[in-house]
């Protein structure tokens, strides 16, 4: 049988070829989503056990990934130049692929489970322009400058490293981080409770200090 796409249109015959390639693509695809959900719970659970703080950032992710502007071309009216859409639709499947909503969502409830503490770092708040060995500020800060480089002290590391040590230098009340809505636990959340009120409760892990192993993972091995 087949179905058209509109009356009179051609007909598209379901063969048996056609539902095993659907069923080998959805198979994938169920394969990518477990692999990206298992390394985002190992993640998160290594974070929320193995440190006392955890700090992210407050990331506007819907203004990351808009797409750019047009640029009407002054000299052809109704035509309009380049304006990086390409490379900026790249940018955006990256930004949405790092899942960073779902690792602040996984580690709001984690570190709670783990008797560790999630800050959140404000949103305006100069992480990667901000010097970690003086505290000067730069005025911009391209993308493409993947090293930091002080004008005041002379200081050069990676941005990302750099960013992570004002990160970790500060600390940040829930006032001036906003609003941390605590995220809907998962559904094995319900069962956890059962077993405590059973009298049968779940492993927990003691608070650790910034930068210590956590005593219930052993020390790494020498490479």
């Amino acid at each position: 049988t087949g179905v058209g796409p509109y009356e009179g249109g051609p007909v598209h015959v379901e063969t048996s070829g056609r539902r095993k390639a659907r069923a080998r693509l959805a198979k994938a695809h169920a394969k990518v989503a477990q692999a990206r959900a298992t390394t985002l719970h190992a993640l998160t659970k290594t974070l929320s056990t193995s440190y006392a703080v955890v700090v992210v950032e407050d990331l506007a992710v819907k203004g990351m990934t808009a797409a750019p502007a047009a640029r009407p071309d002054p000299a052809s009216p109704g035509a309009f130049l380049p304006n990086g859409a390409a490379a900026k639709a790249g940018l955006n499947r990256a930004v949405l692929d790092a899942a960073f909503g779902e690792i602040r969502r996984q580690l709001a409830y984690k570190t709670s489970w783990y008797g560790s503490t999630l800050q959140v770092a404000p949103r305006f708040y100069p992480s990667s322009k901000t010097c970690s060995a003086c505290g000067a500020v730069k005025a911009k800060l391209r993308l493409a400058e993947r090293v930091f480089s002080c004008s005041a002290c002379g200081h050069a590391e990676d941005r990302d490293i750099n960013a992570a040590k004002n990160l970790a230098a500060r600390s940040w009340t829930p006032a001036e981080s906003g609003s941390l809505k605590t995220p809907a636990e998962p559904a094995h959340a319900s069962r956890r409770r059962a077993d405590n009120d059973a009298g049968r409760p779940w492993p927990t892990r003691a608070p650790v200090t910034v930068g210590e192993e956590s005593p219930t993972r052993p020390p790494p091995s020498p490479a």
